[in-house]
């Protein structure tokens, strides 16, 4: 069974996914170098390393298809730029922004929210700050 190794060279967004992706391009090799590797699928997670798992197709040594699993030890490090990551972002929520809360914070606007019958958070920030800007 070949024994494969991963070297993320680049990535990408994708524009029009439903969800945010990330197209990476990605350097594998196979050792032994001359046991040839006909196909792999690949999953991959991304924590803060890339792990890799799978099923990779290959000619054993009759010649003969063979199939063998990638195991999820298989990684890959690669520093991911900043830019990158907001252009996944912005691809999957234009005009977007995220702000983090804490819990008991978004609490209380949930309920500001919901007694005043604002159908959406931006309304219940804009009702917020309407005061605020007024006397600036």
């Amino acid at each position: 069974m070949p024994d494969l190794s991963f070297q993320v060279e680049g990535a990408e967004p994708v524009p029009y996914a439903a969800t945010p992706l990330l197209a990476l391009r990605l350097r594998v090799s196979s050792m032994p170098p001359h046991e040839p590797v006909h196909s792999a699928v690949l999953k991959c997670q991304i924590p803060i390393t890339l792990l890799f798992s799978g099923t990779v197709f290959y000619a054993g040594a009759q010649g003969c298809l063979q199939v063998s699993p990638v195991p999820w030890s298989k990684q890959a490090r690669y520093a991911l730029p900043v830019s990158v990551w907001k252009d996944v972002i912005d691809l999957s929520f234009p005009n977007a922004g995220f702000v983090t809360l804490h819990r008991d914070v978004l609490d209380r606007l949930y309920h500001y929210r919901v007694k005043r019958g604002f159908a959406t958070w931006e309304r219940a920030v804009e009702s917020l700050l309407a005061p605020a800007e007024a006397d600036a």
